[in-house]
């Protein structure tokens, strides 16, 4: 049946691509409930003693989960794809994640230390576990593909939202649970949905054999790859990852992007973590930040079918840029708003609702269409240009080098925000977050020349 549907007509594996996109799919439980949603009010509201105590927590959480992530990413790639273990660590991470998700359901107030130490082991396992899903890019899709199959299983994942955002509507709306206190059920409902989600990637992606330099053979760096024990895997990845990082500098636009990509996700992963604090803090009741997230959500899928169907035939560089373009009117609106150019202020007696109804508030609700699309496409196009400059037997370690530029532009990008924030308030604090997505932009365009790039990876496969 796959084959025929639309969005894997024409695909060389389209089940592979399936069970690939539904992992998309199980990870926005975490992606989505835990860290854009719910659970930073979670913190701030029930755990913390204050809210000010929550959001510094928070803020620090995820730092420190992001930075893990950072660290732990190049190395893991390199041992992944050393002992041709992508499939293996991608589903045990998954396993593991879902478990610790679950367990967040057990955390009340003053468990502070136990709630980061469950979050940050969470998101060190869902980070990886997203490199490790990157990895298969390349193997599931060519040059003229890429994009396409990254849009894919970027679609599935905000499927994956509309249907969580949903579920989680009904349960604050419809049962009442509108306290951050009550939401405990739903964080356990976010781990079975993670582990319920990964079982097609489970019975379907497998490693296959490589060829020199793969399982068992030399790596980039020299060495053989079959050291026994613990110390010997890691010295091997190590020794791996260093001669892997020493052959990347022939791909010069591969450096060059991941170093622009570090720059305006500093930006996004701003948004992503502080989404929910920033539509509560403009007077909204927490459903209508439900609804504020399922137009995120509903656009973000739109935004990634966007990129999907043009970016292989216009290129992954002029993608990106087009939303580029899209985050900062983005973050231009969330600008004048700060700046109380136009107000987003519930009307008299309507009760804390969105502000729609009243004044300037239909700017928010345009500004969370335009945070969507840039999600959506910017996500899809930027993991299809990493799989573009890839070499294709060194995946897992490349996708480490971006989980590591990715997730250090989050910890930088959290620092950056609410340290602003505190010292001189949102609106600069978006004002900086425009320009670090106008840099980006203008580095793009200086550094990252698309088709010099796919050359240099083709001269390293």
């Amino acid at each position: 049946m796959l084959p025929f549907l639309p969005p894997f007509r024409s695909l060389k594996d389209p089940t592979r691509v399936w069970a690939w996109g539904m992992y998309d799919l199980a990870n926005q439980s975490f992606q989505l409930l835990i860290n854009t949603l719910l659970f930073s009010s979670y913190v701030a509201e029930v755990i913390a003693p204050d809210r000010r105590t929550g959001e510094t927590w928070w803020t620090a959480m995820s730092a420190a989960g992001l930075l893990l992530v950072a660290l732990v990413s190049p190395p893991m790639g390199a041992l992944a794809d050393a002992r041709g273990a992508r499939a293996r660590f991608l589903l045990g991470t998954g396993l593991l994640a879902s478990v610790l998700v679950m367990s967040m359901a057990a955390l009340g107030p003053g468990h502070l230390w136990a709630a980061a130490g469950l979050y940050t082991a969470a998101w060190l396992l869902v980070g990886l576990g997203e490199n490790f899903l990157g990895s298969f890019l390349p193997e599931l899709a060519d040059e003229r593909s890429m994009g396409r199959v990254s849009a894919i299983g970027w679609g599935m994942s905000y499927v994956g939202a509309l249907l969580l955002i949903a579920l989680s509507y009904g349960l604050i709306a419809g049962l009442g649970w509108r306290a951050p206190g009550q939401w405990r059920w739903i964080f356990l409902i976010a781990g079975v949905w993670f582990l319920l989600g990964i079982v097609p990637a489970l019975v379907v992606l497998r490693d296959r054999p490589r060829g020199p330099g793969g399982p068992g053979g030399v790596g980039w760096g020299g060495g053989a790859a079959g050291s026994v024990g613990l110390w010997g895997l890691v010295r091997d990845s190590f020794i791996r990852l260093a001669g892997s990082a020493k052959r990347a500098g022939k791909s010069s636009v591969l450096g060059w992007f991941l170093a622009v990509f570090f720059i305006y996700s500093m930006a996004t992963w701003a948004y992503i973590y502080n989404l929910g604090l920033m539509s509560r803090s403009f007077g909204n009741s927490m459903e209508s930040t439900l609804v504020f997230a399922l137009v995120v959500a509903a656009t973000s899928g739109v935004g990634a079918l966007l990129a999907g169907a043009f970016q292989d035939r216009l290129g992954h560089r002029r993608m990106i840029t087009v939303f580029l373009g899209v985050w900062i009117v983005a973050t231009a609106g969330f600008l004048v708003v700060a700046l109380g150019l136009v107000s987003v202020a519930p009307a008299a007696g309507s009760g804390g609702g969105s502000g729609a109804g009243s004044g300037s508030g239909w700017v928010l609700w345009g500004v969370a269409v335009l945070v969507g699309l840039g999600l959506g496409g910017l996500g899809t196009a930027s993991r299809a240009m990493v799989g573009l400059l890839a070499p294709g037997d060194r995946c897992a370690e490349v996708f480490g080098l971006w989980g590591f530029a990715h997730k250090l532009s989050g910890v930088a990008g959290l620092i950056v925000y609410r340290g602003m924030e505190r010292a001189a308030g949102p609106a600069a604090a978006y004002a900086v977050l425009a320009g670090c997505l106008g840099v980006g932009l203008a580095l793009l365009w200086l550094f990252v020349h698309e088709r010099r790039g796919i050359e240099q990876a083709r001269a390293l496969r």
